[in-house]
């Protein structure tokens, strides 16, 4: 006859071997899921990466990184932060308040004093938090620095003659731009320019080295996919 301690080491490894079978289901459905999108939306190549409380559970590489040379994705390629690069900022802008170097409801005038809008009332009481809730009152500009290769300084000053499309805070209108004058924020605030402010105090505190803050350092670093 069996102990009950020996009862229960069976019912762990029991449970233990249920839950690993269970995982291993989830991680081919996540796999087949991910290589059917690749080909309903004609994806060269991408990284998958899961967390779950606070551990890897999922991570693999599809595909190519680049079409003409067939080279392959592997853990080491860099893909464009994109819109990411707006939590990035959130999260320097958030390590100043913590500082007590910035508080999310500063005016952005008493940090820019340059900052400038089309409409008086908004440049004036334009908080922080506003540039980074898209809900600011000014029409989307997009155009003024996806097509060309002026400098950040130039791209806000003619942001500012863009029309107001709705109340200060009274809507919604996602605004790119904005983010790039919490960049200056972070500039102005810190003494460095927001790239070198993240660097020291968010990539190199978390060994990610292969991570960069502008876009034309992908050539120097090697292993980045060609976007398409």
């Amino acid at each position: 006859m069996k102990t009950p301690s020996t009862f229960i080491l069976l019912l762990i490894l029991f449970c233990s071997s249920f839950q690993s079978t269970a995982q291993i289901d989830r991680q081919k459905a996540l796999d087949e899921m991910i290589q059917l999108g690749m080909q309903d939306w004609k994806i060269p190549g991408l990284t998958a990466v899961v967390v779950k409380d606070g551990e890897v559970v999922f991570k693999e590489v599809y595909g190519l990184s680049n079409l003409n040379s067939q080279e392959p994705v592997n853990g080491a390629t860099i893909f464009s932060m994109a819109s990411t690069t707006k939590a990035i900022v959130c999260m320097a802008l958030g390590i100043l308040v913590d500082q007590g170097k910035l508080n999310w409801d500063d005016k952005v005038q008493k940090h820019l004093p340059e900052f400038q809008l089309s409409d008086p009332y908004i440049t004036r009481d334009a908080r922080v938090k506003d540039l980074l809730t898209h809900n600011l009152g000014i029409r989307p500009a997009d155009l003024l620095w996806a097509i060309d290769s002026i400098s950040t300084g130039e791209t806000l000053k003619r942001f500012s003659k863009v029309e107001k499309g709705y109340p200060l805070r009274g809507g919604y209108a996602y605004n790119n731009l904005m983010y790039a004058a919490a960049g200056e924020v972070i500039a102005a605030v810190s003494g460095k320019e927001w790239g070198a402010f993240v660097e020291e105090h968010i990539l190199k505190p978390l060994n990610m080295s292969r991570t960069l803050t502008k876009a034309r350092n992908i050539y120097k670093a090697g292993n980045y996919a060609t976007p398409y």
